[in-house]
């Protein structure tokens, strides 16, 4: 339900900001430098909260990500909004829900850490994104119906929004009945057994747990240079059809929802490494397409593969994120890398808006994506550590 609720709301952000506030190359990666920025920026007290707070993560997870939700399905407001002031509203909004979904992310992940065995999370994190794909794909599909309905374009937008707003509300009453493991146990030392041992230096002077972070950061600043400019781009070749942007969002969605068991399989009789490193690799293909896309159809195309080769590092990065570190140091390590991955994109999306400026062309943003994505799984294959147990499990 959350993902129904936020995929409508930021899945329609930049063709809303592009169409009806008429926002260009620079107001795109302003927001999209806000986005990520407030996610990096919130790490810290994730970090805090998480760690010396642990009893209340669960409150933490439910307070703060109902104002993420809640706060994305709000944008709409800016359409009221007199010229200048609705962009100072969506930036702001926009921080404050990123700031807040950061933290809760930490919360949450933390919680799903102890609620799922590491011995069985491939095959359940596989299900898990199994479903995750299809509410998205089904909240795409929502606002397809919505932009295809005979009414005024703003009335559109509007209602898909309602829609966001009435299902964050929703999922956030579900997400009050998501039990908490450590309060089931009655848990007594969770906080203290953070800060009394030695188990912190891990954070800096463990190899794997720094080589992980290392190739999570290098391959998401490469990800994030044209990070402002997909829907730019889809919405150039299709000549303004939203329902594209969204269309080609459901693809890549339903692709992901149906290779996800043989993907599972794939890393049983491999190992999650080798997958999650080719998965790398072979992403490499998609900024470099979209340099030189000139159809619906070769979107579609690409949206396809794209689907597919995401896959393998969707189920890796969770299963890296919640388990490569000891339980003990859990939240820090994933504020760690939570850290570290949104200052790199961030960094990423404005160097790809600055060099667009200087261009006058997003493609070169796509190509110095692409080249740095073949860069880093090279990087990868050298230095990312296995995982023992996530692979050779039974079927």
């Amino acid at each position: 339900m959350y993902n129904y609720s936020i995929n409508i709301s930021m899945g329609i952000v930049n063709a809303l900001a592009i169409k009806i506030l008429r926002y260009g190359v620079v107001e795109l990666g302003a927001l999209m430098f806000l986005r990520l920025i407030a996610v990096a920026l919130s790490q810290i007290p994730a970090a805090y909260l998480t760690l010396f707070h642990r009893n209340i993560r669960k409150k933490i997870w439910f307070i703060l990500g109902a104002i993420n939700r809640i706060g994305w399905a709000l944008v709409i407001l800016s359409i009221a909004m007199p010229k200048g002031i609705d962009f100072v509203y969506i930036a702001a909004l926009t921080f404050i829900a990123q700031f807040a979904g950061g933290i809760a992310g930490v919360a949450a992940s933390d919680t799903i850490g102890d609620l799922i065995p590491a011995s069985v999370s491939t095959i359940v994190f596989t299900r898990v994104n199994q479903l995750n794909n299809l509410a998205i794909a089904v909240s795409y599909i929502t606002s397809i119906a919505v932009f295809m309905l005979p009414i005024d374009t703003i009335v559109k937008y509007a209602t898909a929004y309602s829609i966001s707003f009435i299902s964050a509300v929703a999922s956030t009453i579900a997400l009050y009945f998501i039990p908490d493991p450590l309060v089931r146990k009655n848990q007594e030392n969770t906080a203290p057994r953070v800060h009394n041992n030695n188990s912190i230096r891990d954070l800096f002077v463990d190899k794997k747990l720094k080589n992980y972070l290392i190739v999570t950061s290098l391959f998401n600043f490469s990800v994030n240079i044209p990070a402002p400019f997909w829907d730019y781009v889809v919405l150039s070749v299709t000549k303004g059809m939203e329902v594209f942007v969204i269309l080609k969002n459901v693809v890549n969605l339903l692709v992901k929802s149906a290779s996800a068991v043989w993907w599972r399989r794939y890393i049983s009789r491999r190992s999650m490494k080798k997958v999650f490193v080719r998965g790398l690799a072979f992403t490499s293909i998609i900024p470099l397409a979209y340099t030189e896309v000139l159809s619906p159809i070769e979107i579609i195309c690409i949206e396809m593969y794209s689907g597919f080769i995401w896959m393998p590092i969707d189920l890796g990065s969770m299963v890296y994120n919640i388990y490569l570190s000891p339980n003990n140091i859990r939240p820090a390590y994933l504020s760690t890398v939570n850290l570290a991955v949104n200052l790199a994109s961030s960094i990423a999306s404005y160097l790809g808006t600055f060099m667009a400026i200087i261009t006058g062309n997003v493609a070169p943003a796509f190509l110095a994506s692409g080249i740095l994505r073949s860069v880093t799984a090279g990087v990868a294959s050298k230095i990312l550590p296995d995982i023992g147990g996530e692979s050779k499990q039974s079927e």
